[in-house]
């Protein structure tokens, strides 16, 4: 029990230390975005290089903060039914539909991983004036895909451990113990 609870404290700490860079991207994005407005309708001069930079930087958001939003349970459920179940039961569902996402998260990562190598390697860019390169989008999605897997798998020992004992013996951070 020692080794999945420092397992588990492990990867949240990592999903956090990911979210909180990644809000770090924020103001950044949000300033690339009001000189692009700025430039476009005051001066009429766009910029060719903006919205490139602020999708990339949303897509970085996004897609690494995900296991820090999955560790503080933020995501959206639709839970009309599930709030009603008893907590043993819903860690019960829980356990099934994060063994699931384990597959899934897995196969993203590993396909975002192959298409990033690619489109590095054949020197990919997006179809924009300013053409930047985008492996490294497809690389921090199975980046984040990866750091996902792990956040999810360490919630799915939280899960299963409660839904087969009843009790929180790793420290619950997920919606099934709450």
């Amino acid at each position: 029990m020692l080794i999945l609870k420092l397992f588990s404290r492990g990867v949240d700490r990592l999903s956090d230390l990911l979210l909180r860079s990644m809000a770090v991207l924020v103001l950044p994005m949000a300033l690339m975005l009001f000189y692009e407005v700025v430039s476009r309708y005051c001066f009429n001069a766009p910029t060719i290089w903006a919205q490139d930079m602020a999708i990339f930087f949303f897509a970085y958001i996004g897609i690494l903060s995900g296991a820090g939003v999955m560790r503080e349970d933020r995501h959206i459920r639709v839970d009309v039914l599930y709030s009603r179940l008893s907590p043993r039961v819903r860690a019960s569902l829980d356990s099934v539909f994060l063994i699931l996402a384990l597959f899934f998260l897995a196969s993203v990562a590993i396909v975002c991983w192959e298409e990033g190598l690619k489109a590095i390697e054949q020197g990919r860019s997006r179809s924009t004036e300013w053409a930047p390169p985008i492996g490294h989008v497809f690389i921090a999605v199975a980046a984040g895909a990866a750091m996902l897997w792990l956040q999810t798998f360490a919630n799915w020992l939280r899960t299963l451990v409660f839904a087969v004992s009843g009790v929180p013996a790793i420290e619950p951070t997920f919606g099934a113990t709450k």
